[in-house]
């Protein structure tokens, strides 16, 4: 099989090529001065370490601020949170499915679950 390339495609193709190498070298020594598209030198300006110093306010500022003091729980309270959690994301999985479903059939029997589930979260108060 012979390949045969026309000498005016070869030329548009090494002119591409070329094309790309410049691209390619221009965004390279942009990269290596640290010349931004604007040409202004990315973060040249920002002084190093202000986002500790942020983080060093955050921490004393939670320290100072004293939180209420909170209950310990006992057993069942714990499993009625986590029953109610579960029953939370129960119905936002149903409702999600809701948004989706096309079969009228189906729908009806996830809107039953729905008020299944409101009914339990009602209960659970």
């Amino acid at each position: 099989m012979a390949l045969f390339v026309s000498l005016r495609s070869f030329a548009e193709l090494r002119r591409s090529f070329l094309l790309i190498i410049r691209v390619h070298k221009l965004s390279k020594t942009r990269m290596e001065t640290g010349v931004h598209h604007a040409g202004h030198r990315y973060n040249f300006y920002v002084a190093r370490g202000w986002e500790s110093k942020s983080v060093e306010e955050q921490q004393a500022q939670a320290v100072s601020i004293p939180s209420p003091a909170k209950l310990p729980l006992n057993p069942a309270q714990i499993a009625g949170q986590r029953r109610r959690q579960g029953l939370m994301l129960s119905r936002q999985y149903v409702l999600r499915q809701l948004e989706a479903v096309q079969n009228p059939r189906h729908r009806e029997i996830l809107q039953s679950a729905l008020a299944d589930l409101d009914t339990q979260l009602a209960q659970s108060v």
